[in-house]
């Protein structure tokens, strides 16, 4: 049997952040100045730059940051 240590167990963490989309490729967002996110599992970005967005996000021990939902918000 093999235990595993805290240290081993990848962290993740969640956030949200609210603030106007720079850039939209097919596989990442940026928003704010320099804040970028991934889009996984098909997820497209269907929202012109400079629309104000929330982002859910979870990011991983690396700070790679993968969009959960994006929302334009007023």
């Amino acid at each position: 049997m093999c235990a595993v240590g805290v240290s081993d167990v990848p962290r993740v963490v969640r956030g949200i952040i609210i603030a106007p989309l720079q850039a939209c490729f097919p596989f990442l967002i940026i928003v704010a100045p320099d804040r970028i996110f991934f889009l996984r599992n098909g997820m497209t970005c269907a929202y012109a730059p400079g629309t104000r967005l929330k982002v859910v996000y979870t990011e991983d021990d690396d700070g790679v940051k993968d969009v959960v939902s994006i929302q334009a918000v007023q």
